[in-house]
């Protein structure tokens, strides 16, 4: 199934992430930016569909829930997902949701994502919702926003499983230790190699140079 769903080598991490996710046990994964971390949240979307579940995905910013929305549609299909966010409402019903954080946050403490005709509190946290996807999972640590990240983690029904997706942190395991301990079996996913590497430069008047001697350089 993997192979009819993903047509190309999965690399170690993603693998590693999918054990994880068949045994329906809460998984962070820790690599760098652009090293395929989506790929597992779609894994955790089929996984979910594939058993006739539901399925959250939760994202920092209203932008970033719009994006996921246009591009899980064209995946799963129009009628599979639905958008939540503060402004907008969309198929609601939708065995996939997508939506903020700050909204998750809002339905664990059965608040209105609205308040009008269209507010909303779901009732799919209930035995039907098997996951909830935490991307950009690192906000935890963000010194305005993490608390957010907290609550919903502590808040979380026990039977729905965690999948946090985050850029490479300098504390996985700390974190890792801390979800194991609120929220059941964690295993924890580390990958550094960068597929798409960064280069470093700067900027004139006159055009873009290297910031460093070796254009492949980085800081330290």
């Amino acid at each position: 199934l993997m192979k009819a769903l993903f047509p190309f080598t999965l690399d170690a991490f993603q693998v590693e992430a999918l054990r994880s996710i068949l045994k329906s046990r809460n998984v962070i994964v820790s690599a760098p930016t652009g090293s395929g971390k989506t790929v597992i949240s779609e894994m955790a979307i089929w996984f979910a569909l594939a058993r006739g579940r539901k399925v959250f995905y939760t994202s920092p910013l209203k932008a970033l829930s719009n994006q996921k929305f246009s591009d899980f549609q064209q995946i799963y299909g129009e009628e599979t997902v639905g958008l939540l966010t503060g402004d907008v409402v969309r198929n609601r019903e939708a065995p996939v949701l997508v939506m903020t954080t700050e909204v998750f946050r809002n339905i664990l403490y059965g608040e209105a994502i609205r308040e009008d005709e269209y507010s909303y509190v779901p009732s799919k946290l209930t035995g039907e919702t098997v996951s909830v996807i935490f991307d950009e999972f690192h906000y935890i640590n963000d010194p305005s926003r993490g608390t957010v990240w907290e609550e919903c983690v502590i808040n979380c029904p026990k039977h729905i499983n965690i999948v946090g997706l985050s850029a490479t942190m300098a504390n996985p395991m700390d974190l890792k230790d801390w979800l194991a301990g609120v929220h059941g079996p964690t295993d924890l996913v580390v990958s550094e190699h960068r597929p798409v590497p960064l280069r470093y430069m700067f900027a004139t008047n006159k055009g873009l140079y290297p910031l460093f001697r070796d254009a492949e350089a980085g800081p330290g």
